[in-house]
């Protein structure tokens, strides 16, 4: 049996983490590896918000977009939900850490274009398990807003880099990954 002052048991492995994605995936095999910055989208939300705060849901609404400067885009749609979990070891191989958390995107476009722009992106956390002794804290920052495609055809892009800080009375770890959300879908990268 494990002691609970057993420093190996209190120490997160780092090879462990592990973030993936739950449920079923959108089809985003035709998802660009190209994405360039953008000077035609512009986050109109957050940079930077809690997911997990204290070891809970952090509260408050918090959202970002890529959307066009001049503001045309079309309402957003009914948000496509995408599911992902992040999992942590302690150094014994036993899970200590399992965030689940979930991508909402709603898309939009110009008039006549619907699904090229990112109208709403929410990322909030739907479930939580530590085991004991053991805290959490998840972030995420949003970068600028990309794009792909050609001039007359361009796709917004919007990379959510999503931090994790897993912790105990012994040590720390931070470790964090960067998620690549199209109106298609999200993608770990």
């Amino acid at each position: 049996m494990i002691q609970a002052a057993d420093p190996r048991s209190l120490t997160c492995d780092g090879n462990s983490i592990r973030w993936e994605q739950t449920g079923p995936a959108p089809a985003l095999q035709d998802a660009p590896r190209n994405v360039r910055s953008s000077a035609v989208f512009f986050n109109r939300g957050q940079k930077t918000w809690p997911v997990i705060a204290r070891n809970k849901a952090a509260a408050g609404m918090y959202w970002a977009s890529a959307g066009p400067a001049d503001g045309s885009a079309t309402p957003g749609s009914t948000p496509l939900r995408q599911g992902f979990t992040v999992k942590a070891k302690n150094q014994y191989g036993i899970s200590v850490v399992t965030i689940g958390y979930q991508f909402a995107v709603e898309t939009g476009g110009r008039t006549g274009a619907s699904d090229k722009h990112i109208t709403r992106l929410e990322i909030a956390p739907v479930q939580v398990e530590l085991a004991w002794g053991w805290n959490a804290e998840m972030s995420v920052a949003i970068q600028n807003p990309g794009e792909y495609g050609e001039p007359d055809e361009l796709f917004a892009v919007l990379p959510a880099q999503l931090e994790l800080t897993v912790s105990t009375e012994l040590k720390s770890l931070k470790a964090s990954k960067m998620h690549m959300v199209f109106p298609q879908g999200v993608r770990i990268a």
